[in-house]
């Protein structure tokens, strides 16, 4: 297939917004009171702000970032 120009269509590979949740979650409790990355929480609250999230889907995004690097869950608020 070709795309603009003649050349070949692009593939464009992208996290979905439930990844991006779990992976910045997973990355706030990973790195605790050592996280420097204020933009997370600020992408976080734009996340939860303008879109709309099934909440088992969420739930298992979340549990299946944790697995994947092997990071704990916690039970309560985590710190950072």
């Amino acid at each position: 297939m070709k795309g603009i120009l003649g050349m070949p269509v692009a593939d464009i590979r992208a996290y979905t917004p439930f990844s991006v949740v779990a992976e910045k979650l997973e990355a706030m409790v990973a790195l605790g009171e050592a996280n420097s990355r204020m933009k997370d929480y600020f992408d976080l609250a734009a996340l939860a702000t303008n879109l709309r999230f099934d909440g088992e889907t969420l739930v298992e995004a979340i549990q299946v970032c944790f697995r994947q690097r092997s990071t704990v869950l916690p039970e309560g608020t985590p710190l950072g």
